[in-house]
């Protein structure tokens, strides 16, 4: 993949790029998924292509070789969630860690790390069996951990990007909730804190709630600071919203520096701005989205990585 700028692809006179390959084919035939972003740097991950990490801001980018689960991929088209993309704070390495299901029936978990020191996959110890990943959720980088949402919605899996080691954690949300409930659930990081995470949950009624956390100084255990928010999906515009068992995710993208305003998004609708503070929201027209993704970057000129 190459990153080239279009004057077709402007938005309020920014420049914008245009992806394709190296033979200039268009990417609409392949889905690639955003990581978040690191230092200005972002990772566009596709089941079967090779990884590619950039800096959107300088235009530098670095394509990846495939790893064992993308070729696997070719050969029995399973399915596998994508890889977590963060930062070992003691060493200051960046590193891919790709852990999957091995195969849709088993609890056996494989992992492979790309290791941008020595810009080569290896194998790393999974967790022990009796784990299963949801293939739903990308994995969550803050403060030295990434951490993956597992079938079982009272466990987390977290792995210690320094030491390489995992461990299940308990989940600080699913004890607030009835053991009846039916649950959803997201996690993602707030990009200029790393050391917060944001757990997004709903019971299916319409209702969502977004939970502050933190994992400093808690050796990955994930640890509950309080509710950020609650939002009714069912005061928004039945025309926006409109799902007949109020089962839509809304993820939470995007946080204002002073906390009173939420960015909101789920793939085919368009983004919402919500204001905590008094319930108000206002829905961004940003068609056409289609099957498009919004992830938070902020750009920076010197992310810090190899030639």
């Amino acid at each position: 993949m190459r990153l080239e700028w279009s004057s077709a692809c402007l938005v309020e006179e920014e420049e914008g790029y245009h992806i394709s390959d190296d033979k200039g084919t268009p990417t609409r035939t392949v889905i690639w998924t955003p990581s978040s972003s690191i230092d200005g740097l972002v990772c566009f991950y596709s089941s079967t292509r090779e990884i590619t990490v950039t800096n959107p801001a300088t235009r530098w980018s670095y394509k990846l070789p495939r790893a064992n689960i993308q070729i696997e991929k070719e050969k029995n088209d399973s399915e596998f969630p994508f890889p977590g993309f963060g930062k070992d704070y003691v060493t200051g390495t960046y590193k891919i860690v790709w852990l999957h299901n091995t195969n849709k029936y088993d609890t056996t978990l494989a992992c492979e790390i790309f290791d941008f020191g020595v810009k080569q996959w290896r194998q790393v110890t999974p967790p022990l069996p009796d784990h299963r990943l949801s293939n739903n959720n990308l994995p969550t980088f803050a403060n030295g951990w990434l951490y993956w949402v597992h079938l079982d919605p009272t466990k987390l899996i977290a792995f210690d990007l320094h030491m390489e080691m995992f461990r299940v954690i308990p989940n600080p949300i699913i004890e607030t909730l009835s053991s009846s409930s039916v649950v959803d659930m997201d996690f993602g990081s707030i990009v200029d804190d790393r050391r917060l995470v944001w757990a997004l949950e709903t019971t299916r009624d319409g209702m969502q709630h977004v939970w502050r956390l933190t994992n400093h100084n808690t050796g990955g255990a994930l640890l509950k600071m309080d509710k950020m928010f609650s939002i009714d999906l069912n005061k928004i515009n039945p025309t926006y919203y409109m799902h007949p068992d109020n089962s839509k995710l809304f993820h939470l993208e995007a946080i204002s520096k002073n906390g009173n305003k939420v960015m909101l998004f789920e793939q085919f609708q368009d983004p919402l701005i919500f204001q905590p503070l008094n319930s108000t929201y206002h829905i961004l027209s940003c068609s056409p989205l289609g099957e498009d993704l919004l992830i938070p970057f902020f750009p920076s000129l010197v992310s810090p990585f190899m030639n």
